[in-house]
């Protein structure tokens, strides 16, 4: 597992772990209707780099796929944590959280 900063370039990525991640797993826990609109929020590419002015973002990977993300608002407040929809309960969220 290796974990870095993340930057503009890796939105697309953060884009479809979010939906993804949105749509299967939040799923059981929210209406059809919320999740769609849960889901649709990172369209907005312009809000969405906005984030990286305001949040400190921070990427897992496993052989190079992004498996999870973490954003930072402040020092001590998770703004977003979210893990592939395929990697849940391995840890990855764990990693994030004591790498920052």
């Amino acid at each position: 597992m290796i974990i870095r900063r993340g930057n503009l370039q890796d939105l697309p990525a953060i884009q479809e772990l979010f939906k993804q991640t949105v749509r299967t797993v939040n799923a059981n826990d929210y209406s059809a209707k919320q999740v769609k609109v849960w889901a649709s929020s990172v369209e907005d590419l312009e809000r969405l780099q906005n984030f990286f002015t305001i949040e400190e973002f921070y990427l897992a990977f496993d052989e190079n796929k992004l498996v999870g993300f973490a954003s930072l608002k402040g020092t001590d407040y998770f703004e977003k944590l979210f893990v592939h929809k395929d990697h849940q309960s391995k840890g990855i969220a764990k990693q994030l959280v004591d790498v920052i």
